[in-house]
């Protein structure tokens, strides 16, 4: 298990999707295979391949931008990432700025264009997209601070459980309210959220994140578990321990933090969020076992078959992995060329998915793309974006 330092930069997405593309789903019509060159997998910061072909002769009169980064720009962050035909949108801007400045490139053959008018947002108001929970499931989970109700879509039928779990005192488990702010105060009020809870895709079984107090002396300390109920009979079939106030690096260790829950097949996606400076810390659970994957703090998560592609950042360099969830297992690490950046300014890498068992990876600081190939567990060398002289 890989365990990653938590960060104290917000995780503020600003990725637009094309075509309607979310995490679930490729979107764009299937290429040709691609046959990525293997890249080393060693975790040692990698070296940028030679630079692409760009073609910018007739850009001015098709209003298409020079087919090269300013300066300026080469170490700013992702701004926009777009799967656009058989070429991927690729814009670099910080936060607060009115444009960004974009290039088109078919990460196959390397060739660059300069991109359209159109492509140059502002930078900041695009959509954004990083975790399963805007999975679209067939259960929805209506909780509040007792009790949960089990409902299909759709329908007025619904199920209730009722965990009857204590609250947590002096804790913010508000959501405007967290324990700094709490201790801070001098409060003694006790605080309660809504359960945070989710069900399976058949509506058979719910999880909750549950904390318990346990009491020596004067002193009380509070662990978190991760319960599993048979949605039919209320039972709980499963019960395990994620987090202690004796330490943990759980993505849920941090009580006053805001919890977020999906299930990804028979296992469960959990994430933690400070409410204070927005950094995420995210794994993948075994809800029977008790066993996890670490994902640290991921820039992007993609659903590419079976398994996920993951965007992190390690000590002066990017990394991009695949993990497979059902076996909670790193399937490879292919190192990125780029230097880390304020993921509160905007994104250091993201992903899109073809189709066909490919995803085309975008990186910021300095600029470039990566082919990886997650069915055969192969990446192509990451090709750099040019920069105008």
């Amino acid at each position: 298990m890989e365990t990653l330092a938590r960060a104290s930069r917000p995780l503020s997405l600003v990725v637009s999707l094309g075509c309607s593309l979310a995490i679930f789903a490729a979107c764009g019509a299937p290429p040709a295979a691609v046959a990525p060159a293997p890249a080393s997998s060693a975790s040692a910061s990698p070296s940028a391949s030679a630079a692409p072909s760009s073609s910018s002769g007739a850009e001015a009169a098709s209003g298409k931008a020079a087919a090269c980064f300013s300066a300026a720009r080469g170490a700013q962050p992702l701004a926009r990432v777009e799967l656009v035909g058989d070429e991927l949108l690729v814009c670099v801007g910080s936060k607060g700025e009115p444009t960004a400045e974009c290039l088109s490139i078919d990460p196959r053959s390397a060739k660059v264009s300069g991109a359209p008018a159109w492509a140059r947002a502002a930078v900041g108001a695009l959509p954004s997209a990083a975790s399963p929970e805007g999975k679209r499931t067939p259960y929805e989970v209506k909780a509040t601070a007792n009790d949960l109700a089990i409902c299909k879509l759709g329908s007025a039928e619904c199920t209730t459980l009722k965990p009857g779990y204590a609250a947590l005192p002096g804790v913010g488990w508000g959501e405007d309210f967290n324990a700094a702010q709490a201790a801070k105060a001098g409060s003694t009020t006790t605080y309660t959220r809504k359960l945070v809870a989710a069900a399976n895709d058949d509506g058979t079984k719910v999880f909750v994140l549950a904390a318990e107090a346990t009491k020596k002396g004067a002193a009380t300390t509070w662990s978190v578990f991760g319960d599993t109920f048979e949605v039919a009979n209320s039972r709980r079939i499963a019960h395990v321990l994620l987090s202690s106030s004796a330490g943990s690096s759980s993505a849920i260790a941090d009580l006053g933090a805001r919890w977020h829950v999906a299930w990804v097949g028979d296992r469960l996606w959990l994430a933690g969020t400070d409410p204070r400076s927005g950094a995420s810390t995210q794994e993948f659970l075994d809800p029977n076992a008790g066993t996890t994957l670490e994902l640290g703090h991921p820039s992007f998560l993609l659903s590419v078959g079976d398994a996920w592609l993951v965007g992190t950042q390690k000590s002066g360099y990017g990394l991009v992995k695949i993990v497979e969830p059902r076996s909670l297992a790193n399937l490879g690490k292919y190192p990125l060329p780029n230097q880390p950046t304020s993921i509160g300014d905007g994104l250091p890498a993201y992903a899109v998915a073809r189709g066909d068992g490919t995803a085309w990876v975008a990186f910021a600081n300095p600029p470039g793309v990566m082919v990886v190939d997650v069915a055969k567990h192969a990446a192509s060398s990451p090709v750099m974006l040019p920069i105008c002289p």
